[in-house]
């Protein structure tokens, strides 16, 4: 996932990073419950920072949208705030935190221009992206 998105943020080469940040999809969630572990916030929030500093000069805005188990919730949502703020490589995230079939994403843009804007909805279902102008 985190090649994935790194290759589509490059292509696409956004702006601004909005990311929809919904965590019913971490393990004990009462609605979602994928089975992955709260620990992944950390890493997509590293993921974030690098994405919002290589392409939209530090540029992001994140919007809380799920995640029914308020424990778990609110230690996503610090996770991710502590993700974002440190400086560890994203590369050291355990990619079997992650479900198989959400771990492989392509580009289903072929754009040559550069999109404003570049949302990422995390959440139940998986991680998807869009591009606007």
């Amino acid at each position: 996932m985190v090649k994935g998105l790194r290759a589509i943020a490059k292509r696409l080469r956004p702006s601004l990073l909005v990311v929809s940040a919904g965590y019913d999809f971490i393990l004990g969630d009462p609605v979602g419950d994928l089975g992955v572990e709260p620990g992944v916030a950390t890493q997509l929030g590293r993921l974030m920072r690098e994405i919002a500093d290589t392409y939209c000069d530090g540029r992001a805005l994140f919007c809380l949208e799920g995640g029914y188990d308020t424990d778990v919730l609110a230690g996503c949502v610090a996770d991710t705030i502590v993700g974002y703020d440190d400086a560890l490589a994203v590369d050291a995230a355990d990619p079997e935190s992650i479900p198989k079939m959400q771990r492989s994403c392509s580009n289903p843009w072929a754009r040559d221009d550069r999109p404003v804007v570049f949302v990422l909805r995390l959440g139940l279902g998986g991680v998807f992206l869009a591009a606007a102008d």
